[in-house]
């Protein structure tokens, strides 16, 4: 497993609430979501705060800070310096108007129906395509040991799952693959809104798996993918190849100005570039083996270009969780800390 780069990391701060505050507004001029104050503070309705109460918020440590880091120099609550746009990483900040788009014609099959492909829990395709990522699942739809749950070692989280959930409302690997299949097709529109005016395709399995494999593993990053990523690879003269993708996942981690924040992986590219890489093979490898490279699909009768609504595949029975006594004695992240992006 590698460093887990993604909300649950988050050392929580405080913010006190002032009248007329709103939850989006928070979350805005402090670079997160609402979703993740939400989670971090029990918040059943995002639209009922209280002026006065105080907040817990994440801090920068999903692969990013909110300086860049300097040797000696602790980042940890440092304001967020301007142009530092984790959340909102801009096209205009990749130097790139009106891209001429060169197409998504990488040898990768589409995915008919996107919604689809998160759909199934634990026998999803998102499941076990980014699952294998992970280290989860395998190709072939069968679990790894860490499936059941393990400490994670960037964090000493428990993980659970396909998608090594860190969360809370889960008691079973099985419900934490159903609650990140929803957030990774509550993310999908806006994926594909980013994709299409960039000038690519959403559906092409090798992009669209890429974003779902990097927002699994931050969020924030993921964010730059969408904003300043996609439009650059629409311009790269490889097209979208698992090359040209390793080099977007590992720019997703800089910030406008270009500097990497990349804290999860001590700001080294090389360690960065090794893991962005490793996930990245993993992907190819899933991909191909379900039959998602033209040419390689099981089933003859699907027409090449267009990987039909997946079906989730019969699959060897999910191992039995272990027991408590045998598990980690490091205890779950509880929810004011856990909640992922």
């Amino acid at each position: 497993m590698t460093v887990r780069n993604n909300v649950s990391n988050r050392d929580p701060s405080n913010y006190r609430i002032r009248e007329r505050d709103t939850l989006s507004k928070i979350a805005a001029r402090n670079n997160t979501t609402v979703d993740e104050l939400a989670r971090l503070n029990n918040i059943s309705d995002p639209n009922k705060i209280r002026a006065g109460a105080t907040l817990k918020l994440p801090s920068a440590t999903d692969g990013f800070d909110r300086t860049a880091a300097t040797p000696g120099q602790t980042t940890a609550g440092a304001r967020q310096t301007p142009g530092d746009t984790f959340d909102a990483g801009t096209t205009a900040a990749a130097g790139l108007t009106s891209p001429n788009a060169s197409g998504t014609n990488n040898g990768y099959r589409n995915i008919q129906d996107l919604s689809a492909f998160t759909r199934g829990g634990s026998n999803s395709e998102a499941a076990i395509v980014v699952g294998t990522s992970e280290g989860n699942r395998r190709p072939d739809g069968t679990f790894t040991s860490s499936y059941g749950g393990h400490t994670d070692p960037g964090n000493a989280a428990h993980n659970r799952g396909s998608f090594s959930y860190q969360g809370t409302g889960a008691n079973t690997p099985q419900q934490a693959d159903q609650i990140w299949n929803r957030e990774l097709a509550s993310k999908t529109p806006r994926y594909e809104a980013a994709a299409r005016a960039a000038g690519l395709d959403p559906n092409n399995a090798l992009l669209a798996s890429t974003y779902f494999d990097l927002h699994t593993q931050s969020p924030r990053a993921a964010q730059n993918f969408i904003n300043r990523e996609l439009p650059k690879l629409a311009q790269d003269p490889r097209g979208v190849t698992r090359e040209s993708l390793i080099d977007a996942r590992v720019n997703a981690y800089r910030n406008d100005q270009g500097v990497l924040r990349a804290a999860g992986f001590n700001h080294s590219e090389s360690r960065l570039r090794a893991d962005q890489t490793r996930r990245e093979t993993a992907l190819v490898t899933a991909l191909d083996a379900r039959g998602y490279r033209s040419g390689t699909t099981q089933n003859p009768a699907v027409p090449q270009g267009q990987v039909p609504v997946p079906t989730p595949r019969p699959t060897t029975a999910a191992p039995t969780p272990r027991p408590a006594s045998e598990r980690p004695t490091t205890a779950p992240t509880p929810r004011s800390e856990a909640g992922r992006g």
